[in-house]
């Protein structure tokens, strides 16, 4: 939820923040150049530029320049070159500087509370409702919402003549990470608008990539608006299918932002880049998306927690599976069992035991189990889970092939390998009665099955069905998907068992980038990559190369993950065969060390 923001000493008016105006109030854009009150020029301007505008205010220039109907349907660009450029040309200066000229409408500018990225070619007024609703939604009330909005707080230069749909008019006479980063940090809180979840268009524009950057680098309080009628399809698709909630941040380049204007684009990559290598910025960004996700589904579960009615059990413990799936999908399993299992306890309650929501829920909840660790407990309720869905559903439902997968992964985990490699190819056998070849659960559940058999050492067979994995994936789902770049891991980690080292060398050099981009650089197949590159250079005496790489992992995961992780200690181990082979006394103890 948001913070709770300083009181401020106007009240709030009653009724509709876009009903008629007050005739006591004095039309704000009746205040021109030819004001007494000296306005600041952007000459002048040495420092950032930080005064915010009330948002109150804002509704009151929508009524100035002919209410919502005048304005409908136009973008924040035209609206710029049509009421705002007539206000502010002559002196060059902002919104905020003519507000500030006379003393009916000083007080409309303070220090801002909110800091506003958006889009310029998005509607003005579903821009404004957007806000609005978003004040209410976290009880913060429209006189004490400050904000900073660009188009009001910096002067606009036209540019161009007339408005096109995405014009962003922007003044950077200042330094521009030292105004961005300054106003993001007096602000303190930054709300980004979104037109779409699944495809959100501030993603592809430097201006609010920078924007967030600044949000993360200052530690504000980031938050994410939808725009307009989206909101209620996005809920109502995140607790229907959470799984690709995600999918697409794993396309996300900072790299690709663009900027109508080129000096602006030019001036920000090289702001960007100054500090951050492209890469990591696109991880910083998405960091950013994943968690407010995180953030929103809790404050889903205490709407639906507050009123205990069966309804409301039934939708709360809806979001306890969504938020389960979430935290897997960031690698999160303790948390991810704990959502899961306060679902399955509501569901039990609410829908009774062979329910096939509850059936869903308990395989879930046996999966996290098998992500901890508890493997035998896992096996026990997904045998059982397994054969109520397989009576009650059918062999060709998705929650029946999905607890089978799940039940040959625990298989493999306990090393029961021709149990496992039985039920997988029984699982694939059934789903591909029901999906396409290109669908992903049977390319994931392909790809388990080559897991196994490279757990088990049957290494070309693993290399053949990574081989036809990788090429349906590529064919339809792109170079990109998870389900691509894991059978190239996959592939290249084969190769290297099977001594084939060039090829897999190649594989993993070119896996580096772009694991690193979609799945992080703290996720377990970067992790995997760089330690396939690190084996391959042990094994071909580059030992000062395999040093470098597991040195780098190893201090990682050390600040990730802990030292006594799994990972950590298999990343230690082939250190310490790495000194021991360069003749380094760190060798030994190392290795003890994280043997025992």
């Amino acid at each position: 939820m948001a913070p709770k923001l300083r009181a401020r000493s106007s009240s709030s008016s009653g009724g509709s923040m876009l009903g008629p105006r007050q005739a006591s109030r004095p039309a704000l854009t009746n205040l021109n150049s030819n004001s007494h009150f000296r306005l600041r020029s952007v000459e002048e301007e040495v420092e950032p530029l930080n005064d915010g505008i009330r948002f109150t205010a804002v509704i009151s220039l929508i009524q100035d320049w002919g209410g919502r109907d005048v304005l409908f349907g136009k973008t924040t660009a035209e609206v710029c070159h049509t009421y705002i450029l007539p206000m502010t040309t002559e002196t060059s200066s902002s919104v905020c500087d003519v507000l500030r000229a006379s003393p009916a409408t000083s007080q409309n500018v303070r220090l801002p509370n909110w800091y506003v990225s958006h889009v310029w070619s998005y509607n003005f007024i579903d821009v404004v409702d957007t806000l609005e609703r978003f004040f209410t939604a976290n009880h913060i009330p429209l006189h004490e919402a400050v904000i900073w909005f660009d188009v009001f707080c910096i002067p606009q230069v036209a540019t161009v003549a007339g408005a096109s749909q995405d014009n962003e008019v922007r003044s950077i006479k200042v330094d521009l990470w030292k105004q961005t980063i300054s106003s993001v940090k007096k602000c303190k809180n930054m709300v980004l608008i979104v037109d779409s979840w699944s495809d959100p268009t501030p993603l592809k524009r430097i201006w609010c990539i920078l924007e967030m950057f600044c949000a993360s680098s200052s530690h504000a309080n980031f938050q994410i608006a939808i725009l307009g009628n989206e909101e209620a399809p996005f809920t109502q698709s995140l607790l229907a299918d959470s799984s690709d909630a995600y999918s697409h941040l794993s396309y996300f380049r900072a790299e690709y932002g663009v900027a109508t204007n080129a000096r602006d684009h030019q001036l920000i990559n090289k702001a960007l880049q100054h500090r951050l290598e492209f890469s990591k910025l696109s991880a910083v960004i998405v960091k950013l998306f994943r968690n407010w996700l995180l953030d929103f589904v809790e404050q889903q579960l205490v709407k639906s927690s507050v009123i205990p009615s069966v309804e409301d059990n039934i939708q709360e413990a809806q979001w306890h599976f969504t938020k389960s799936q979430l935290l897997d999908l960031n690698e999160m399993p303790a948390a991810s069992r704990e959502a899961i299992s306060e679902c399955l306890n509501l569901r039990e309650m609410c829908l009774g035991q062979d329910h096939p929501e509850t059936l869903k829920a308990r395989s879930q909840f046996a999966y996290a189990s098998s992500q901890i660790g508890d493997n035998q407990f896992a096996d026990l309720i997904l045998q059982s889970c397994f054969q109520s869905q397989l009576e009650i559903l059918g062999q060709t439902h998705i929650d029946t092939l999905t607890s089978m997968s799940r039940l040959a992964f625990v298989h493999g985990q306990q090393y029961l390998f021709e149990r496992a490699e039985e039920l997988y190819k029984e699982c694939i056998s059934f789903a591909s009665e029901a999906f396409a070849e290109s669908d992903k659960f049977l390319l994931t559940t392909r790809q388990q099955l080559a897991n196994l058999y490279l757990a088990n050492h049957r290494y070309q067979q693993a290399l053949d069905l990574y081989s036809q994995t990788h090429k349906t994936a590529v064919a339809s789902l792109g170079g990109l998907s998870k389900p691509t770049l894991l059978s190239a891991i996959g592939i290249a980690e084969t190769q290297c068992l099977l001594s084939r080292y060039i090829e897999s060398e190649t594989g993993y050099l070119e896996l580096t980038e772009s694991t690193q981009d979609i799945f992080g650089e703290h996720s377990a197949q970067y992790w995997k990559t760089q330690t396939g590159l690190a084996l391959i250079y042990k094994e071909t005496n580059r030992l000062f190369e395999a040093c470098e790489i597991l040195s780098t992992l190893v201090h990682t995961q050390q600040r990730t993950i802990g030292p006594n992780h799994p990972v950590s200690l298999e990343t230690n181990v082939l250190l310490a065969l790495v000194y021991l082979a360069q003749g380094n006394g760190k060798g030994e103890p190392l290795l003890l060390s994280s043997l025992s």
